[in-house]
């Protein structure tokens, strides 16, 4: 049936708002910014995201961030510690094109100071909840720099399994894949 009156079925969407055992996630907001541009002008972990961005440009990323839930219903969330509110990173999934081919990708970035604490992976386990969940996304990715071990073991613990070589921003990275179930 189409036309006025039509059932329309809206497209799946994540919930804006997670916990997890130590952490809440939410949707980007306004009051993220300055601990948003803390982290992502952090160079120890631009390293590892092509580089630090300065206010201004942390800034834009955070409005991208936004404007990815608004576009598609899922995106990054900013990460917090449940015990006492402070930024402990951003993640989630994302839409990305890798080697010429659109995909899901599960991301994260963490604070210095809380790095080996295991965050990483309970932020990614949340998210990939969410795509088999709500999303019923069939497959995801996850890549980073070829030295990047402590991500790599991350994507490991996660079920994703190195595929290719691929260059994202001029740089060599290991793409992993997550099969969908039964896949």
């Amino acid at each position: 049936m189409s036309g006025p009156g039509a059932l329309v079925t809206p497209p799946p969407a994540a919930p804006r708002r997670v916990e997890t055992e130590r952490m809440v996630l939410s949707a980007p907001g306004p009051g993220d910014r300055e601990e948003i541009a803390g982290l992502l002008g952090d160079p120890s972990v631009g390293r590892w995201l092509g580089g630090t961005l300065d206010p201004v440009a942390a800034l834009g990323a955070l409005d991208r961030w936004s404007g990815h839930w608004a576009a598609h219903g899922f995106g990054l969330w900013i990460a917090r510690d449940r015990a006492h509110g402070r930024l402990v990173g951003r993640g989630g999934l994302s839409m990305t094109v890798v080697d010429g081919r659109a995909e899901v990708e599960v991301g994260w970035a963490i604070v210095r100071e809380r790095w080996g604490q295991g965050l990483a992976t309970e932020l990614g386990a949340a998210a990939l909840a969410v795509a088999d969940g709500p999303l019923a996304v069939r497959g995801v990715v996850s890549f980073t720099l070829r030295d990047n071990v402590r991500s790599r073991r991350v994507m490991e613990k996660l079920g994703l399994r190195p595929e290719l070589e691929v260059v994202h921003r001029g740089l060599p990275h290991i793409l992993y894949r997550r099969p969908a179930a039964g896949a």
